[in-house]
């Protein structure tokens, strides 16, 4: 049976995979090459559910809104998704991802978003 911190880690690479696939096709093209993984401290950090929760909130987003790109660019009535808002992430005292990762790799989502709802 698999730990926590192992199902983390799994769910950690399935979330990211896509991304980091994308960001590497798009750095490939000039863009600029995003982060290719969240690491872990042993001491702070943010906890890992709420982590993964927040980039799996955002990488829904991002699917909604190129699909909904993709029905624009065929002509037909499509629908603005919700934004994900503000989400709040817990600080835990040891075993976390680190700060500085999660904030630059959020950043980098919700830039991503904000580049697509720009194209509806």
């Amino acid at each position: 049976m698999l730990t926590n911190s192992q199902i983390c880690g799994i769910i950690n690479i399935s979330k990211i995979e896509y991304f980091v696939n994308v960001s590497k096709q798009d750095s490939s093209s000039g863009g600029v090459k995003m982060i290719e993984s969240l690491k872990s401290c042993f001491f702070g950090g943010y906890n890992k559910m709420d982590t993964l929760h927040a980039v799996d909130s955002l990488m829904n987003e991002i699917y909604q809104l190129e699909q909904a790109i993709s029905i624009k660019e065929n002509g037909e009535q499509y629908r603005v998704p919700p934004t994900t808002g503000d989400i709040k992430i817990r600080s835990v005292a040891w075993g976390g991802f680190a700060k500085d990762d999660v904030n630059l790799f959020l950043a980098e989502l919700r830039g991503k978003t904000a580049e697509l709802r720009a194209k509806l």
